[in-house]
């Protein structure tokens, strides 16, 4: 999940913009109109002002105060706008006085002090500004001739009519304001969703090729960046495709070991301990001379990808294919089982094989059998090949050899044809029974090799008692096999074994707790039972990885206190597992403080939980 996606960015960006721009239009408008409306109300104002006081010299001269009144009243009640006129003379008293209400005259009335002072100032007509003047604007000039001063006069103007325009404009500029930032906001979210529903489509696509899909080409006919950004990732794709192409013709050996070891380039050469299993089909020669090419071919490729799964599930890898026959190596790992692993991988072989034909059988088609040889020992690992040409990298060596000549003397078998060498069968005999095969001279070999034909696992209660070995091996090793049983009555055995002093012990009875059938439900039960008390990061990391996979939000969330853990591993498998609630804001709170934590792999994982 996005935390702050691109789509709202572009919303609030272009509304911001629109925003800004219809504030500032709206502001610089307002304020012309204003402009306008305030010279149209004081041109008028300060001209009449004028022109009386102009008038007046004369009128001083020549009339009374009450023919002046009478005057001023003639001028107030002829104009619409005018609404009050008063005259002072020089002492301040009013001399003239006439209002457009016919309130009673204030002739012969001294003006306060307090009230003369915002005449003071002025020395032409102006517009005189006071107090409470909402709704009028007074313009005054002094009265004078060439001679002498005789007063003041005021002119007072009702503002209704202009605050009434100006209300108008105000509430047509917000009305019009509104509209476009509406108009504004859903244009700009017509343009983010067209842009973005365009980069959907690409993170779609990049989504699928990070599953190894590579099957999608997307047309997007946009001459711009995102076009462009679309036709590289087209390309990309389309690289991606043939190559995948080319890696299934790629040995899984190499392939894996690109991916997992940086190194292996230089190597020239090393010698590793491995067991090495071969198999192929008996009579291939026969059975491809009395059926059609087409059906051998379809036969072949079926069984194949049959025993190459069969192989991957007990964590070998296929070498190479030789015809019917394959190679598969099984490298050891942390536990050190490849031996247990390949021939537990022969024994299901000979199962997967008898599924194979019965289906085929149902078909009317006809039936293979196959034969199984194993070996375990030291082989140099390497790249074979030409260095400007093709190269593989295999394994080689007597131990190899061994395993080949050991398939081919697997015809000679009783019972599931799966010969191992002794050194095999001393690794697995606590666990599988076997039967001692007469000794065989091998090409290459100048004393005849022991072998042994692989009967099945040993009886259960042969393995229970391995559970209470003092050896470490033989414990992980029993456990291991009673879960390949998946006999769900046997848990009540495993259970004790998730208190087992070896780590190892530890994680294979989860392992074969699942095996067994134990419901996710009772397991991660159990997991928080057994985390209460345990000191190793390796099991914790391990159970807090396997809680988070099976386990319900609500258990999730109580592996919050192993985020902080002191141990690098637990951390990244905690964030990893809280990634899995389904309470976005609760990852969110959780994780973002983990974007700074100072180990790659955590902080990897908080980016990936927070962000998908």
């Amino acid at each position: 999940m996005v935390k702050f996606p691109l789509r709202l960015k572009f919303i609030l960006w272009i509304a911001f913009l629109v925003s800004f721009i219809i504030i500032t239009a709206s502001s610089v408008s307002f304020h012309h109109i204003t402009r306008v409306l305030t010279e149209g109300l004081e041109m008028p104002g300060v001209n009449m002002a004028a022109s009386l006081a102009t008038m007046l010299p004369d009128a001083f001269k020549n009339k009374s105060g009450e023919e002046l009144s009478g005057l001023a009243g003639h001028i107030v009640k002829s104009s619409a706008n005018i609404i009050e006129i008063s005259v002072f003379d020089t002492g301040w008293k009013y001399i003239a006085h006439a209002r457009k209400d016919g309130s009673a005259s204030l002739i012969g009335r001294t003006l306060p002090k307090d009230e003369r002072a915002k005449y003071m100032g002025a020395r032409t007509a102006s517009r005189i500004h006071g107090e409470n003047e909402r709704d009028f604007a007074e313009f005054g000039s002094p009265i004078k001739d060439s001679d002498a001063r005789f007063g003041f006069i005021s002119v007072k103007y009702s503002t209704v009519r202009f605050n009434g325009e100006i209300s108008t404009a105000i509430n047509f500029i917000i009305w019009l304001s509104l509209i476009s930032l509406v108009a504004g906001i859903v244009l700009s979210v017509i343009m983010a969703n067209f842009i973005t529903r365009k980069l959907k489509e690409l993170i779609t696509r990049v989504e699928l090729v990070a599953r190894g899909d590579y099957s999608r080409q997307d047309d997007i006919c946009s001459h711009d960046e995102i076009g462009l950004l679309s036709s590289r990732i087209n390309e990309m794709t389309q690289g991606l495709l043939e190559k995948s192409r080319i890696m299934r013709f790629v040995p899984e050996t190499l392939n894996s070991l690109v991916k997992n070891d940086s190194d292996f380039f230089r190597e020239s050469g090393v010698e590793r301990k491995v067991t090495v299993l071969f198999t192929d089909i008996r009579n291939f020669t026969g059975l491809s001379e009395s059926n059609p090419p087409d059906e051998m071919l379809k036969m072949l490729n079926g069984y194949l990808e049959t025993m190459t799964a069969v192989i991957k599930r007990n964590g070998g890898v296929v070498d190479k294919f030789i015809g019917d026959a394959v190679m598969a190596v099984f490298y050891p790992d942390e536990n050190s089982d490849d031996e247990i692993r390949a021939v537990t991988c022969a024994i299901q072989m000979t199962e997967e094989l008898w599924h194979f034909n019965h289906a085929r059988e149902n078909g009317g088609r006809f039936k293979i059998q196959i034969g199984v040889g194993i070996n375990t020992g030291k082989v140099i690992a390497g790249m074979i090949g030409s260095s400007s040409g093709r190269l593989d990298y295999t394994v080689i060596g007597d131990t190899v050899n061994l395993a080949s000549r050991l398939e081919g003397l697997s015809r000679d078998g009783k019972y599931t044809k799966i010969v191992v060498s002794e050194t095999t069968f001393d690794a697995v005999k606590n666990i599988f029974d076997a039967e001692l095969m007469a000794p065989m001279p091998v090409k290459g070999k100048k004393d005849p090799v022991s072998m042994y034909e692989i009967i099945g696992l040993k009886d259960i209660d042969k393995l229970i008692a391995g559970l209470a070995s003092s050896d470490e091996k033989q414990r992980y090793n029993a456990v291991s096999m009673i879960g390949l049983t998946g006999r769900p009555e046997l848990i009540k055995n495993i259970l004790p074994m998730m208190n087992d002093g070896s780590h190892l012990v530890k994680m294979a009875a989860v392992s074969a707790l699942k095996n067994l059938m134990l419901t996710d439900f009772e397991l991660v039960k159990l997991l928080f039972g057994v985390l209460e008390t345990e000191t190793n990061a390796h099991v914790i990391s391990n159970f807090v990885l396997e809680i988070g996979a099976i386990g319900e939000d609500e258990d999730r969330k109580k592996l919050l206190k192993y985020i902080d853990h002191d141990d690098a591993r637990v951390r990244a498998n905690a964030i990893e597992s809280i990634g899995f609630i389904k309470d976005r804001s609760f990852i969110i709170t959780v994780l973002e403080r983990k974007l700074t934590d100072p180990n790659n792999r955590n902080r990897a994982n908080a980016a990936i939980r927070l962000y998908q």
